[in-house]
């Protein structure tokens, strides 16, 4: 579900935790918009999590970028684009089976041609998602 306006919109993606590569600190997710990366500490394998991604943490471009240290590069579908409160413009992405939003400035709407039912790539880096355990009272909390 995506929650909230503005510069605290955010999606909250429910997961699986699987491995954990201790060389990088980084633990595989399972979610509904495909596997993961979340940097930090070991999140124990099978556990159901809730990560929090937030609007300005997810960059969008229209091809795959072969050479970035973004972890999480997601095939999406823009749904919507919504006037955010600061001016900026919010889109609801559809990422595999599950919603994200992307916080963009309206000349990179612009330059990219995002409309809906547009094919991209939403960039998550994966030192900014965030576990949020009882995260269950930020569903759909004002949606676009």
């Amino acid at each position: 579900p995506e929650i909230l306006r503005g510069e605290d919109a955010c999606a909250v993606v429910d997961g699986r935790a699987g491995e954990f590569d201790a060389a990088d600190r980084v633990t595989t997710v399972a979610t509904a918009a495909g596997n993961i990366l979340v940097a930090g500490p070991a999140l124990p394998a099978g556990k159901h999590l809730r990560l929090r991604i937030r609007a300005s943490d997810v960059s969008l471009c229209l091809e795959r970028p072969a050479a970035t240290s973004i972890l999480n590069v997601l095939p999406a579908t823009v749904r919507q684009l919504a006037d955010s409160d600061d001016g900026m413009l919010l889109a609801r992405l559809q990422a595999g089976d599950a919603g994200l939003l992307a916080r963009v400035t309206r000349r990179s709407a612009r330059q990219l041609k995002l409309e809906p039912g547009a094919a991209v790539y939403a960039q998550v880096k994966s030192a900014s998602i965030r576990n949020v355990p009882g995260a269950a009272h930020l569903d759909r909390k004002n949606e676009l």
